[in-house]
């Protein structure tokens, strides 16, 4: 009985995958036998069953795991993009801190003066969302390798 090359289990006739480790199995024919020479003896009555042996096919390429989504980048950089909470996710903290502190000049502008810039936090909700729709029109290979990769 033929054996996995992977796991050692027992696997039957004409198998394509292990029973216990799922592996593919690809059947491959013993070499032909050379003919009995003419003064051999008779042959069995029972002819024997060839030998078997199976051998692990290779396996695809997986795609590269990533640690970032790339629709919960996409989402944050929409709904708090002027906080640069999607910067702190993707690991950026330096540019995340930018946000906040041109955001907290624009919020202490206004307490102290009484004047609100209006400007700066319409112009970082307005690079979230621009970053938001950059986020999720990337392939996810190419988010994968800039962004997160384990």
């Amino acid at each position: 009985m033929a054996q996995c090359v992977t796991c050692g289990a027992s696997l039957k006739p004409g198998a394509t995958r292990c029973v216990k480790c799922g592996t593919a199995l690809e059947v491959v024919a013993p070499p032909p036998q050379a003919q009995q020479p003419q003064y051999a003896p008779p042959a069995q009555p029972y002819p024997q069953q060839p030998q078997v042996r199976y051998v692990q096919q290779p396996q695809q390429a997986q795609a590269p795991r990533c640690t970032k989504s790339k629709t919960t980048a996409a989402t944050l950089a929409i709904l708090l993009g002027a906080l640069g909470v999607h910067k702190f996710y993707l690991g950026k903290k330096w540019q995340g801190f930018l946000y906040l502190f041109f955001l907290d000049i624009s919020i202490s502008n206004a307490l102290c003066d009484g004047e609100l810039i209006l400007w700066v936090p319409k112009i970082l909700w307005f690079f979230g969302l621009c970053e938001g729709i950059y986020y999720s029109t990337m392939k996810e290979e190419v988010f994968c390798q800039k962004y997160g990769q384990k």
